[in-house]
């Protein structure tokens, strides 16, 4: 065991002495630091980001229609959720005109982006009754009949994003389509595009 023990003393000196073995160590070194700040960007679990929701005004009309119907409905539950401000918000929302799902996210897209955010993240968030006529998917149907007070902290904010997509189809970006984006030192790198206008399927 020795004379491997020597061998290899001796071959590290003479790595040391012709410098090839700091050459190495400082490329490498150099590779992980530039490679260190990738990573991926954004988007954390369940939340929305503003580009995943296509058409602010519409979503606030909706949510405002909600409001005037007969008993309990998704738009009662969400604004109920949001606070008294909420209201007022959403009808100067509502009165813009459609924006285009190319957009740019604006300060309308962000608000409701943080409230829907907001939503997801309650664990009181999903009432049973004002959900009643919302087709949810089979993934949600699935969660839905676990008990969503058994799911995990995970997978009840899943399942809050699913029926907020359902409530709400082809004007919030489907979770299962989304299009991860890589991130450098915190900025995001459009490699892989942007997030999918939802198309419905019971899937």
């Amino acid at each position: 065991m020795r004379p491997y023990l020597t061998i290899l003393r001796d071959s590290f000196h003479e790595a040391l002495a012709s410098r090839v073995l700091w050459m190495i160590l400082i490329v490498i070194t150099i590779l992980l630091l530039f490679m260190a700040p990738f990573g991926p960007y954004g988007l954390r679990g369940s939340e929305f980001a503003p580009q995943e929701v296509f058409n602010p005004p519409r979503v606030a009309r909706e949510i405002l229609q909600d409001l005037d119907a007969t008993g309990p409905t998704v738009g009662k539950s969400l604004v109920k959720q949001w606070g008294a401000d909420a209201r007022q918000r959403l009808e100067a929302i509502a009165a813009k005109s459609n924006t285009s799902s190319t957009a740019p996210a604006d300060s309308d897209a962000e608000w409701l982006t943080a409230k829907l955010n907001a939503s997801i993240a309650s664990p009181g968030f999903f009432e049973p009754d004002a959900w009643k006529k919302v087709r949810l998917r089979k993934e949600a149907r699935g969660l839905q009949e676990e008990g969503v007070e058994n799911l995990s902290a995970a997978d009840r904010e899943r399942f809050h994003r699913l029926t907020l997509e359902a409530a709400f189809p082809n004007q919030l970006a489907l979770l299962n389509q989304r299009r991860e984006s890589l991130g450098y030192f915190g900025m995001k790198l459009d490699i892989f595009g942007e997030s999918k206008r939802s198309e419905w399927h019971d899937t």
